[in-house]
């Protein structure tokens, strides 16, 4: 038993050394970790549709009837082409969680087809996150207790 004990202590000191020694592996390492930074554009985001959806419910998804909100992103400023298509297209208005919204965040942020809303644009700049982001100055997309009030 005592040598199985001094085995396995032994191994689990020398195992990490040889694979932080690696070099390949800790580049591979820090490439794939690590903060994210973006530089972001002023614009606008107009709400193009809202409509309940009629995805399956998901275990340990929202409580409450949740709602694909779309909008179109504007902005007079130049930012880089390499994600044109990605911020032209319309894009779904989520919370912070990526759930849909539901009914009584709606009505809280008074979100509606054609208005609009004042909207930043984050283009990557350094790690590996997702490459645009989009942000709401007034509308808190953590607002979660809205979501599940009736």
């Amino acid at each position: 038993m005592w040598k199985m004990l001094c085995f396995l202590a032994c191994t689990a000191l020398i195992i990490p050394q040889f694979s932080c020694a690696n070099p390949q592996h800790e580049s591979e390492k820090s490439m794939s970790t690590g903060p994210c930074s973006y530089h972001y554009y002023d614009g606008k985001a107009k709400i193009v549709s809202i409509e309940q959806s009629h995805a399956p419910k998901a275990t340990g998804g929202p409580s409450y009837p949740q709602h694909e909100v779309k909008f179109l992103f504007t902005t007079d400023e130049t930012y880089d082409q390499t994600y044109a298509d990605m911020v032209s297209r319309e894009q779904w208005l989520t919370l912070t969680n990526s759930w849909h919204p539901g009914p009584e965040f709606i009505r809280k942020y008074g979100i509606e087809v054609g208005k609009t809303f004042d909207c930043k644009l984050g283009i990557i700049q350094k790690g590996a996150c997702t490459p645009v982001v989009f942000e709401f100055p007034d509308i808190n997309r953590s607002d979660y207790f809205e979501n599940t009030q009736r």
